[in-house]
């Protein structure tokens, strides 16, 4: 069950932010485990090439936490690197592994890049995983950074964060369950909030899920953005896994919103949990190019209040130099969330209320900045514990 619900976490699971059309990226993408010291886990990285862009060479690093992380390996097979000349991947120090590759005939689609493969350690908890020093035919790239959470309590949630563009018709948001106690699911119910601008709800999905082959299971939509879904069943699911998927279609809409499970009922009150992010970007295959923003703009963080993510979105109408910084009260820095060149478009960060360090901060006020070569504004939010 659980090597069914990696594969599927790997093909659904990807941080991200909405980008200009036509801009090269390669995002890790993020991983959500129940903790089982010593599971393999693969982190993909994701190229995004709208352009085509021809890959030959490339060189970067992955910055991955130790603490819940053990390095093995990459593994190239089924990515866009298999078969190439040479494929290297190297730690570095711990905590960061060099990883580069050459081929004579270049790759120019969108897809895996490579899979970089590792063991849980025997200690739960979140970090980050970061992308940085690209180098050769990956310079100009944009990355966003992922997320790694190996969980230990009670827990159903949704996908830490969702991409997909108008190509992908059909999307399977699967709600994945952590039960460590192997308490006994027989009976629940709860509620889906999605943002109705960017997904039309079609059905659920129990197939090669813990609920598959149960007497019952039910999804039905109660309001615009809103779905209520349940199930029973005689004989209890007791393990952790993705309880049940729920199939969307994309709108013609583009942008960023909250998945929201809400109203746990029967085996399920008592279960913690998580918003997850949804982004849909236009598809490359439009006539038209994306409208760009007419000024620079910082949007406020949201949720806001929060515990422990929120994410802060801005807009570039030109390609800047871009800063985004979090600071204390007292104006001191606490963690730079973005620091690179980027094209014209909309753009979102996600701060997971670490510092620099990756060790949580305490709850209160914050201030973000964004800075560019010609714009520069403040905001404040509040980070509750």
């Amino acid at each position: 069950m659980y090597k069914k619900c990696l594969l599927l976490l790997g093909v659904f699971l990807c941080f991200c932010a909405s980008q200009a059309m036509g801009q090269l990226e390669l995002d890790p993408a993020s991983i959500l485990l129940p903790q089982m010291p010593g599971q393999t886990v693969e982190i993909r990285l994701n190229l995004t090439n709208p352009a085509s862009e021809a890959i030959g060479v490339f060189g970067l690093k992955l910055n991955y936490p130790a603490v819940l992380l053990d390095f093995m390996s990459c593994d190239p097979a089924e990515t866009l690197t298999a078969g190439w000349t040479t494929v290297d991947c190297n730690e570095n120090t711990e905590g960061q592994i060099t990883i580069s590759g050459s081929h004579t005939t270049p790759a120019t689609e969108s897809g895996v890049l490579i899979k970089v493969v590792f063991q849980t350690t025997e200690v739960p908890g979140n970090a980050t995983l970061q992308l940085r020093d690209f180098g050769d035919d990956l310079t100009t790239a944009a990355t966003t950074d992922g997320m790694v959470e190996i969980i230990d309590e009670f827990d159903l949630r949704p996908p830490y964060s969702v991409k997909w563009t108008a190509d992908d018709t059909l999307i399977s948001i699967p709600l994945f369950l952590t039960n460590p106690a192997s308490d006994s699911i027989d009976a629940f119910g709860l509620k889906l909030n999605y943002p109705a601008d960017l997904l039309d709800f079609m059905n659920c999905d129990a197939a090669e899920t813990l609920t598959d082959g149960w007497f019952a299971t039910g999804c039905s939509e109660n309001t615009d953005g809103q779905i209520i879904i349940g199930g029973f069943e005689a004989m209890p699911a007791t393990g952790s896994g993705i309880l049940l998927k729920v199939v969307f279609q994309t709108t013609e809409a583009s942008g960023s919103g909250t998945l929201q499970l809400t109203g746990f009922l029967n085996d399920l009150v008592g279960a913690s949990t998580r918003d997850g992010l949804v982004t849909t970007v236009e598809s490359t295959t439009l006539a038209v190019a994306a409208e760009l923003p007419e000024a620079f703009s910082l949007a406020q963080n949201y949720p806001n209040p929060f515990n422990p993510l929120t994410t802060i979105t801005y807009r570039l109408p030109q390609r800047s130099q871009v800063k985004l910084t979090i600071f204390n009260v007292i104006g001191r820095p606490v963690r730079t969330l973005v620091q690179k060149e980027l094209a014209a478009g909309e753009y979102s960060a996600v701060w997971d209320g670490r510092n620099e360090a990756g060790r949580p901060v305490p709850g209160g006020l914050y201030l973000y900045r964004l800075e560019t070569g010609s714009f520069q504004k403040v905001a404040k939010m509040l980070l509750v514990k």
